[in-house]
Order: structure tokens, then C-alpha cells, then sequence
């Protein structure tokens, strides 16, 4: 009889304890959810502003990047498009910052220029990612370039490094060529700047351009910014 009762006994409290919620185990934080972002969302939110000739955009190329850009804990985005109804005094490129605060919303611009090219960097200092901007504009042959390597916070931007100059092609028949490359070379984690610039003529009896100079630039990063080392 006694081993009958401790039976259902046994019975009552496996059932009481399948009702019962799961503990709640430990782990990582859980990571911001990851919002959908398209083209025609872009669209629509650019379809909603005038650009800088007073036109509504028209938007081509369309290029973006979702990360945890910020310290807030939030999903944001890089956008990059040309805008067809720019004139080439106004720069058709631009480089956008979105934030997602229940629904997209645009935050700020962060390049307006003729060409560019944008794209995301870790440079290994266990931060936010940072992102890297370069593009070049002018007119009549003279040509300037630039790049900026900026992250961003609460509603603004932060420079960690910014390089620019000339390319006078169209003048002189000169130009500047600059790289830049991202790489950890002394193997201690962080990421360095690379920067080589190289400046040719044109040849034109051998219809070719001849380097006439080649210089090589080393930044590290100290915490806050790049500063050069070579």
C-alpha cells in the first residue's frame, strides 16, 4: 500500500514539473534584432527629401551595410548611391548613416562627392566597426581625392584618420595615385594604414604614364586615432 502512494506521488510531481517554465539559462546577451533594409526602402525614404539642387532624388547604384555601428545597442545602416538629378557641381555621390528607431529613419549625411566607394573595417581594437570613405571630384582637370576613416556614436562622428590631395591630370598632364590598405604588420592586433602614393606623367611619346615618384606612408592606431609612424 505504502509503495503504491509513493508511486503516485512520484507520478504528481513529474507532472507538476512538466508544467512549470524552464529555468532560464545563462548566456551571451542577446544581440539587437537585425531589421530588413532594401532598395525600395531607400527609395521611399529619399523620395520623401529634396537634394542639394532642389530636385527630388533620383537614385542609382545603390549600396548598403546593416551593423552595430554606435554604442546604443542598435542596428544601423551605411547607404551610398548617385543621384542622376544632381548636377556635377552638387557631387552625385553621397554616403549616408540610417538608424532604425521603429521603422528607418535617416540620420545624417557623411560624404557628398562626385565618385566614391565606401566599405566597413575592424581594425581590431574589440570596438564598434568603423567605416571607410573615399572619393575623388572636380572640374576643368583639376582633381581633388580624399578618404576618411570615421566611427560613429550617438548622433555623430568621430575622424580617425583623413588623407587628401590633387590629381591634375586634365592640367598638366600629372596625377597623383594614392592606395590604401588596412593590415595588422607588427602583429600586435590592431590594424594599420598603408598608405602609398604614387605620382606619374604622361609620356607622350611613349603614350604611357611614366612614375615619376612613389612615397609610402604608415599610420597606427593610439586608442583615438591614427597617427604616422613612417
Amino acid at each position: 500500500m505504502k509503495s503504491h502512494l509513493v508511486l503516485k506521488s512520484m507520478a504528481l510531481l513529474f507532472l507538476i514539473s512538466q508544467s512549470l517554465p524552464a529555468w532560464p539559462q545563462e548566456g551571451p546577451a542577446s544581440k539587437p534584432v537585425r531589421p530588413v533594409l532594401d532598395n525600395n526602402i531607400i527609395l521611399n525614404l529619399f523620395s520623401q527629401r529634396v537634394n542639394e539642387a532642389k530636385t527630388d532624388y533620383k537614385l542609382s547604384d545603390i549600396k548598403f551595410e546593416l551593423g552595430e555601428f554606435t554604442n546604443a545597442g542598435f542596428i544601423d545602416a551605411i547607404v551610398s548611391f548617385s543621384d542622376e538629378n544632381q548636377p556635377h557641381a552638387t557631387g552625385y555621390y553621397e554616403v549616408w548613416w540610417l538608424s532604425y528607431e521603429n521603422g528607418w529613419k535617416i540620420k545624417k549625411k557623411l560624404f557628398d562627392w562626385d565618385v566614391g566607394n565606401f566599405k566597413i573595417v575592424d581594425i581590431g581594437d574589440q570596438g564598434r566597426p568603423k567605416i571607410w570613405i573615399e572619393g575623388n571630384g572636380g572640374n576643368q582637370g583639376y582633381f581633388k581625392f580624399a578618404g576618411k576613416l570615421i566611427s560613429l556614436s550617438n548622433g555623430h562622428e568621430d575622424t580617425l584618420f583623413l588623407t587628401k590631395g590633387y590629381n591634375n591630370t586634365g592640367a598638366y598632364g600629372e596625377s597623383d595615385v594614392f592606395n590604401i590598405l588596412f593590415k595588422d604588420i607588427d602583429g600586435d592586433g590592431l590594424v594599420e594604414i598603408v598608405e602609398t602614393r604614387i605620382k606619374e606623367k604622361y609620356d607622350r611619346v611613349k603614350q604611357e604614364n611614366i612614375i615619376t615618384s612613389k612615397s609610402e606612408y604608415i599610420y597606427k592606431f593610439n586608442g583615438k586615432r591614427y597617427i604616422g609612424i613612417k
